[in-house]
């Protein structure tokens, strides 16, 4: 799965890859939830197949795309 980041003033973004496979979900009770759901009322939701269309999304041809994952991270020397 590609994820992409940008920021439409700078016209400058990141692409990201993730392995769905390698997700772990957190067991952090601190993370907030931005829509305050409550986890005790029924949700009536309907779900169905979806095979990916790349036709729904094409990122923005203005914006200058980095692969994140090619980005090398700097190593910090031991210190004494």
């Amino acid at each position: 799965n590609t994820s992409y980041f940008w920021d439409n003033n700078t016209k400058e973004g990141y692409i990201t890859k993730v392995d769905p496979g390698t997700l772990q979900p957190s067991d952090d009770s601190t993370t907030s939830n931005s829509q305050n759901l409550d986890t005790n009322k029924d949700i009536d939701f309907k779900c169905s197949k979806w095979s990916v269309d790349s036709s729904k999304f094409n990122e923005p041809t203005n914006v200058k795309f980095t692969d994140f994952s090619k980005i090398e991270i700097p190593t910090i020397p031991d210190q004494l």
